[in-house]
């Protein structure tokens, strides 16, 4: 019984956190998305990056311990289950849509693709 307690507390607290970290669609309308996109593609070219995880922390109200800059683009980790990772990804460059890699991407619209890493 003790051990079920403590599996139960586990899930709990797991569940919590993925629902935490979801970002809502409504704060990723198209107009949002091209905001964005011009902002960050503003501080990149300033390599101000620091700039460009307060404004994503801002906007998206998402920690920004999920925040990663890459040479590529910021990746924002939006779920995560043991080695696996869900999130979206703000290119610098040219949108992903390649959806048979590891890390797959699927393009959703300006600069902002969707990542599931299996790890």
């Amino acid at each position: 019984m003790k051990y079920l307690l403590g599996f139960f507390i586990v899930i709990v607290i797991f569940g919590f956190y993925i629902v935490q970290n979801n970002i809502s669609h409504k704060k990723l309308d198209i107009k949002n998305i091209q905001t964005l996109c011009n902002n960050i593609d503003f501080f990149y070219k300033k390599d101000d990056l620091n700039s460009i995880v307060n404004l994503l922390h801002s906007r998206l109200q998402i920690s920004k311990s999920n925040i990663r800059i890459s040479e590529e683009g910021v990746f924002i980790k939006t779920k995560e289950f043991f080695v696996e990772e869900e999130g979206l990804f703000f290119s610098f460059t040219t949108p992903q849509n390649n959806i048979n890699g590891d890390p797959s991407f699927y393009h959703i619209n300006g600069c902002v693709s969707s990542y599931i890493i299996k790890g």
